[in-house]
């Protein structure tokens, strides 16, 4: 125990406390030179052998394919802000980028693939092709139909 200066015992622990290292932090930019995030030294380092990236300065690296950032946008222009599925003009908040060959039956993330869609749409085709998304619609199409027929003549056949 020892005395502080205004008087008040302070308790010293014995036990060292362990710094934590700084860790560098790598600027990424796209390959047209856009700043797309950040990483750590051992990321960039990854990227760097296997040959994804250059270094372009002591703390920078450039990549060697266009960022995420500029695919989106230019489908965004390339579709006009319309859903592609039922054709809604979109805000720029409400976009979203479906797989017309979804990714879990080997579509990739191209331009050609992928394409302007409102969420609801996106939500409701899942990971249909775009085949099969136009079957399930007349089949609840005609489901509706059956309902509201059906629906119909009971409330006839109960006049």
């Amino acid at each position: 125990m020892t005395v502080c200066k205004k008087g008040f015992l302070a308790n010293r622990s014995t036990k060292k406390v362990k710094k934590k290292k700084k860790q560098c932090i790598v600027r990424v930019y796209a390959k047209d030179g856009i700043p797309l995030n950040k990483c750590t030294v051992e990321t960039a380092e990854k990227l760097l052998q296997s040959n994804k990236a250059v270094k372009v300065g002591k703390l920078k690296i450039k990549l060697m394919y266009k960022g995420t950032r500029w695919l989106k946008n230019e489908i965004k222009k390339r579709d006009k802000y319309r859903c592609y599925i039922c054709g809604r003009l979109l805000d720029d908040k409400e976009v979203t980028l479906d797989h017309i060959i979804p990714k879990s039956r080997g579509g990739k993330d191209t331009f050609d693939n992928l394409a302007t869609c409102c969420f609801e749409c996106n939500n409701l085709k899942a990971d249909m092709s775009l085949e099969e998304f136009e079957f399930f619609i007349e089949l609840l199409k005609f489901q509706v139909f059956l309902w509201f027929s059906k629906y119909h003549i009971v409330r006839v056949y109960q006049k």
